[in-house]
């Protein structure tokens, strides 16, 4: 994968994690954080919630405007064919 280690970007989001498994930070600070730009945060966040290891919920403020989205890690979730 071109953005880099799946463990790497799962690491980073468990470690912002809730009791529910959840987080959400700006993209920005995802990408400070693995030191990748915003474009490759927004492909690696795709395909992990297209392979089933994160799903997201778009969040909005009270004018409408949006912010950042709500991750949910999938803990304990086996892609097909590894369980």
């Amino acid at each position: 994968r071109p953005w880099g280690s799946f463990p790497g970007w799962m690491v980073v989001l468990a470690d912002l994690a809730d009791e529910q498994d959840s987080c959400f930070p700006s993209q920005g600070h995802i990408a400070r954080s693995t030191g990748s730009s915003p474009r490759t945060v927004m492909r690696a966040l795709g395909d992990l919630e297209e392979q089933g290891y994160i799903s997201r919920q778009r969040r909005h403020r009270g004018n409408g405007s949006r912010t950042s989205d709500r991750y949910v890690l999938r803990v304990g979730w086996l892609p097909p064919g590894c369980g």
